[in-house]
């Protein structure tokens, strides 16, 4: 009770049935994994744990094994950065979430960002330097800035491109596989969230 949920949580699809198999898994086995939870005021807000928490209290538990974090000063990218590269966090919620974080820290609009990206690719691709921009993924900070620098991309595009890759995401994944979800009609992102599509 007192553990509030992250309203920053990049989960934003739990099924009541992947809550009820983290229920009968904790009933069986116990809880193995411990909540992340950050002090906030005379509670605590969850960080990790969302459905293992719900669970707990389908179970009437009072009480779950849980470490205690810092708030940190980007709660939302560390809460994306917890989730990300969950196998299985429904794409839509990757999506937006990873779109909230880009805009936070590229201060880019939806609109902007998509343009800027399929611009930036399509130049990239045509001169045959794809390959050299998925090679940053795993590079350091500095490394993936001298890169894009001999890529020569402009302001935006290197704000847009270190977003990505400071999350360690390759962007032309990015763009062929999260961001088309984002211009979804609403109710396909509703079947998508509540029917698994």
């Amino acid at each position: 009770s007192e553990i509030q949920a992250n309203p920053h949580q990049p989960r934003q699809t739990i099924t009541n049935e992947s809550i009820q198999i983290i229920a009968r898994s904790l009933e069986k086995d116990g809880q193995i994994t411990p909540l992340i939870v950050i002090p906030q005021d005379d509670n605590y807000l969850l960080l990790d744990g969302q459905r293992r928490w719900e669970a707990a209290k389908i179970l009437g538990w009072q009480t779950l094994r849980s470490v205690i974090a810092i708030m940190p000063n980007d709660l939302h990218r560390k809460a994306l950065l917890t989730f990300i590269h969950h196998e299985d966090l429904n794409p839509l919620d990757k999506a937006e979430a990873i779109f909230k974080e880009v805009a936070d820290a590229t201060s880019m609009r939806e609109e902007e960002i998509l343009t800027v990206l399929a611009t930036v690719l399509r130049r990239l691709e045509r001169q045959k330097q794809t390959s050299q921009l998925t090679s940053l993924v795993t590079a350091t900070t500095e490394e993936q800035i001298s890169g894009l620098q001999s890529l020569g991309v402009n302001e935006a595009e290197e704000k847009l491109l270190l977003a990505l890759l400071g999350l360690a995401l390759n962007p032309t994944s990015v763009k062929a596989n999260l961001m088309p979800m984002l211009s979804l009609p609403n109710d396909l992102k509703q079947a998508i969230r509540e029917k698994g599509l």
